[in-house]
């Protein structure tokens, strides 16, 4: 997480975002990614749909969460 962090800092494009988004999920802040990747989906990225994939993805597990 802490590397993720400190990679998106320097270079947040969609695919690192998308590592963040990851870590956070593992490390039980699932709020945290779904606020990452939608950061993601605000630069359009080309591959879109994978990342509104990891988006409801994040959403039904912060759902569990609840």
């Amino acid at each position: 997480l802490e590397l993720a962090q400190k990679a998106a800092s320097l270079k947040p494009e969609a695919m690192i975002l998308d590592t963040l988004a990851e870590a956070y999920l593992v490390n039980g802040r699932p709020d945290k990614a779904l606020e990452v990747i939608g950061q993601a989906l605000k630069q359009n990225p080309p591959n879109r749909a994978y990342y509104q994939s990891q988006e409801e993805r994040f959403q039904k597990a912060l759902n569990r969460e609840k």
